[in-house]
């Protein structure tokens, strides 16, 4: 009489599909990784970081400017001729790209927290770069065309610096479990590899 072995059962892991499947369309089980992330990988992260902080402050300065919407509105309107309330469809742009570029940042930290390989999908990376060279160009143009602004968004945050300190406290705070995690993950890697070592 012939024993089968049963066939292996795998968990489905939903929030790792999940995870995997948005930020590099790696839904199946297969295409999920734990070796390192590439160095390329790493660039287009440190990429994403930058373009989140360059929205976050592009989408600060909008906020705070909001009292002088009308004069940007006559700005453009005696340069191009006629008349439109340009202030909403900027803020609500900029507002959506903040949204998506912290939505990809969160999801590429917790690739690093489960210990999973970045690979950020390319029409992600194209929609980085968009919003990158989009932000760029904004910020450039306001600095040219309405200089005396910036200096809004200096005194506005004297006065909310408070607020933006704490903020920053709980963010360093919440890395700081990942940033432990790598490190244990890396320890462990090492002594693993030196009891191989020593036992071959």
């Amino acid at each position: 009489m012939v024993k089968h072995q049963p066939l292996q059962y795998y968990e489905p892991q939903l929030c790792l599909s999940c995870l995997t499947g948005i930020y590099g369309c790696r839904w199946k089980r297969y295409q999920r990784s734990h070796d390192d992330t590439t160095p390329w990988e790493r660039l287009w992260f440190l990429l994403l970081t930058f373009t989140f902080g360059l929205t976050l402050t592009w989408l600060y300065f909008w906020w705070e400017v909001h009292n002088d919407y009308d004069e940007f509105n006559w700005y453009l309107y005696n340069r191009m001729g006629y008349w439109s309330d340009w202030s909403v469809p900027i803020l609500v742009t900029t507002a959506t790209a903040f949204t998506y570029i912290a939505g990809l940042l969160v999801l590429a930290l917790c690739h690093v927290a489960v210990g999973q390989q970045m690979n950020l999908h390319w029409l992600h990376k194209v929609g980085l770069m968009v919003i990158l060279a989009f932000t760029v160009v904004a910020m450039s143009a306001v600095a040219q065309l309405w200089e005396d602004e910036w200096e809004v968004l200096l005194i506005s945050l004297q006065g909310t610096a408070p607020f933006l300190h704490m903020g920053a406290l709980a963010a360093v705070t919440a890395l700081s479990w990942i940033v432990a995690g790598q490190f244990a993950r890396a320890e462990r890697s090492c002594e693993y590899n030196w009891l191989n070592v020593h036992a071959a």
